[in-house]
């Protein structure tokens, strides 16, 4: 079984993408300080032992990027006033425009064999109401996981995922880029003092490299891109009602 979850970080589309390349953006300063400091050109022994240590923090990370992500996002759904999908289907969310909307409701309701609440009934029960709707769009998520039928769909689950998981992990990811130039700094002597050794122009450049992949992590990685991801993924799910009919 775990031989089994590690291939799927590389063989299954939606592991690679959401949960191992998040892993890998956040291991790309420690890689690029292996390169610089000429780790590759040690004996093999060392190399050999450089590489499994990256693979396995690689796998590691993988895990914890699902798990911070989940972990986040209950709590952004809690703070954003409930699940996109949720949000997208009230009657008093003005995202989706209202012939749509029910539209979405008339598919829904019939296939769950359950009446959607009207605007008033809405306002006047939102709790009742909102778990018409999760069951409403847990009856969709069953309905759609065929990745080729809905590949568009599938595309925007990937997104949400990567920029989720992304976040979770955004102050690990720093933190290894701020360990990744301490480490260049001792092994370059940039912090010899007595010896005054000054730092060449290769040096100066893979510093910089790292500092911005480390700043990057910080700054894309944010609320705003995850909510983002999070409703475009919403609105191509109910979308699905279409193609469903």
């Amino acid at each position: 079984m775990g031989l089994n979850s590690r291939a799927s970080l590389v063989t299954d589309p939606y592991e690679r993408a959401a949960r191992l390349y998040p892993a890998l953006l956040a291991l790309l300063p420690m890689l690029v300080v292996l390169v610089a400091t000429s780790v590759f050109g040690k004996p093999m022994a060392t190399q050999l032992l450089a590489l499994w240590g990256t693979c396995g923090v690689a796998y590691l990370l993988a895990n914890m990027s699902r798990m911070l992500g989940k972990a986040l996002e209950s709590k952004l759904f809690d703070a954003w006033g409930g699940t996109p999908t949720t949000q997208l289907l009230r009657h008093r969310n003005t995202v989706i425009d209202p012939h749509t909307k029910q539209r979405y409701h008339s598919f829904l309701a019939r296939k769950i064999k359950a009446e959607f609440p009207t605007s008033e009934q809405e306002q006047a029960s939102p709790e009742a109401a909102d778990e018409i709707y999760r069951a409403g769009v847990k009856w969709l998520l069953g309905k759609t996981r065929d990745r080729k039928r809905f590949f568009l769909l599938f595309k925007e689950n990937v997104s949400y995922g990567f920029h989720r998981n992304g976040f979770g992990l955004r102050w690990i990811g720093g933190l290894i880029g701020l360990l990744s130039v301490a480490w260049m700094g001792i092994a370059f002597q940039a912090f010899d003092s007595q010896r005054q050794v000054a730092l060449s122009t290769e040096q100066i450049v893979t510093t910089c490299i790292v500092l911005a992949i480390t700043l990057a992590w910080i700054a894309y990685f944010n609320e705003t891109r995850v909510k983002q991801a999070a409703h475009a993924y919403a609105d191509m799910l109910l979308r699905a009602c279409d193609d469903l009919r």
